[in-house]
């Protein structure tokens, strides 16, 4: 499984990003497998903190974005 985008913040935060503009049967199957990833990768505790996203408009990654960044800044 390759997600469609892996983004860094500038407060170090990692999101695994999905884009989707449908339904499908691999969707269930992709989130199911990065959810797993990230929770190995964060309990490990030595590669930053990641979170999976999944997103099926280009407004809502807008959102998605500038809510994480915001959400970062304050912390």
């Amino acid at each position: 499984y390759f997600p469609d985008f892996l983004v860094v913040l500038a407060n170090g935060e990692r999101l695994i990003v999905e884009t989707k503009g449908q339904d499908g049967p691999d969707v269930q199957l992709k989130e199911k497998a990065a959810l797993r990833w990230c929770q190995a990768i964060n309990n490990d505790g030595r590669f930053g903190w990641w979170s999976y996203h999944l997103v099926w408009e280009v407004g809502e990654l807008n959102r998605l974005l500038n809510e994480r960044a915001e959400k970062g800044e304050a912390a």
